[in-house]
Formats: structure tokens, C-alpha cells, sequence
């Protein structure tokens, strides 16, 4: 039978994202995509880190006591890179168009597109956690 200790030793992927306040306050929340439910809210990530075992094991002993199915991580190999995709026919056009200014695939262009805007994003995120762990060894 699996127990808390079954679950607690499988790697499980954590997301962390920062939320603003109105007023301007931050604070942060970390789930993780294969238990549903599970959040924890803290001031700091370094405190989310701090707090995500014990958070984990009440969250698994809670489910397992009632009986309810938890979810292993999903596989890295789970992902093959295959995306099917529906587009407003402006957009497919648009892209197409793009795509042959470049001399490229649309694919080719779609991804790197994704690419573009997902680094964006992650640098954002970097630029984002880096001032706040700034601003908490300046204050």
C-alpha cells in the first residue's frame, strides 16, 4: 500500500509564482501541476522552500485518510514535443506570411516565436525574484 513516505520520495515539479498587491506589496505562491489543490502562500520563496516538505506530507496523509486518488509526477518523457494547434485563419495567415519573409516553415517560425516569448517570461521572472531578494538584503 503507498503511504506518505511512497509519495514524499517521488520528485514531484513545483511551480512558483510571484503575486502583486495593490498595494505593492508581493508575495508568493508555489503549487505543483499533479496534485490538484495543493498551494502554499509565503512572503518569501526561501520560505516556500522552507515550508514545502511538511506542506507536502499534511497534503498526502489528508488525501490518503480520505481515501482520495493521488497523482504520481507526470514523466519527463510524457511531453514529445507534438502540439496540435487551431488558429483563427487571420492568424494562421498572418503567420504564413511571416514565415515566408523569412524564408522559413511556419512551424520553424511558430516555434521560434514561442521561444522568443518564453524567454521573455522567464527573464522577467528572473529580473522579478532577484529585486526582491534585493530589496530583502537591503531592508
Amino acid at each position: 500500500m503507498k503511504d506518505v513516505t511512497y509519495y514524499m520520495d517521488l520528485n514531484y515539479t513545483i511551480v512558483i509564482n510571484p503575486i502583486d498587491e495593490t498595494d505593492g506589496g508581493r508575495y508568493y505562491q508555489l503549487t505543483i501541476p499533479d496534485l490538484p489543490g495543493f498551494k502554499i502562500y509565503e512572503d518569501t520563496v526561501a520560505d516556500l522552500m522552507a515550508n514545502l516538505e511538511a506542506a507536502k506530507s499534511a497534503w498526502f496523509a489528508v488525501n490518503l485518510a480520505e481515501h482520495r486518488p493521488i497523482s504520481e509526477p507526470t514523466p519527463a518523457n510524457a511531453y514529445s514535443g507534438r502540439v496540435t494547434l487551431r488558429l483563427p485563419k487571420s492568424l494562421h495567415e498572418q503567420l504564413s506570411l511571416m514565415a515566408d519573409r523569412e524564408g522559413i516553415s511556419l512551424n520553424s517560425q511558430i516555434n521560434h516565436l514561442l521561444t522568443m516569448n518564453a524567454m521573455q517570461v522567464l527573464m522577467t521572472q528572473v529580473r522579478t525574484l532577484s529585486t526582491s531578494q534585493q530589496q530583502k538584503k537591503i531592508s
